[in-house]
């Protein structure tokens, strides 16, 4: 062997080396990565974004919404804005009742699920209650057909008198 090639030879495994140490870390890198991306994928906060309507399809402001854990505990109560919405940022991931209501309207009830880094978005549609109507009810006309025919048998009642009260 000649000094040249002994040179040489030397220069190759350096190389080598160099070129070993570059590629291991650069696997060190990107698996630091993935594992990192891995773990902390399905962490941190979600929202939920809620939009209620009425049944003719405009927005319902001032509507109470109402946040409660599957355990019912108390999370947050706030209202929809003028255009029907309502949104909250920064929730725990998990299973919420929602409970949406407004004077005049049929409360309506759901259940959410909050995913990590995700919006969950809701559109609630309320139907307003309806009015009474001036007919009575078959039980109230029931009622009054009786009450009509016991007067008819017993006649007029006649107050009681005082004088008989007093003994």
């Amino acid at each position: 062997m000649t000094i040249e090639e002994t040179k040489h030879d030397l220069f190759l495994k350096r190389a080598q080396v160099t070129i070993a140490i570059l590629a291991g870390l650069a696997t060190l890198i990107l698996g630091v990565y993935n594992v990192q991306k891995t773990l902390f994928a399905d962490k941190g906060p979600g929202a939920l974004s809620v939009f209620v309507r009425s049944d003719k399809g405009s927005p319902v402001p001032a509507a109470s919404i109402e946040l409660l854990t599957m355990e019912s505990a108390f999370v947050n109560a706030s209202e929809t804005q003028n255009d029907g919405k309502f949104l909250k940022n920064d929730m725990d991931a998990g299973s919420y009742q929602v409970k949406i209501s407004r004077a005049g309207f049929e409360a309506q009830f759901m259940t959410v699920q909050i995913k990590p880094k995700k919006t969950s978005n809701l559109e609630i549609v309320l139907k307003p209650i309806p009015q009474a109507s001036a007919s009575p009810s078959p039980v109230q006309s029931a009622l009054q057909e009786v009450g009509a025919s016991w007067i008819k048998k017993l006649g007029k009642v006649e107050p009681a008198r005082q004088d008989a009260a007093q003994k």
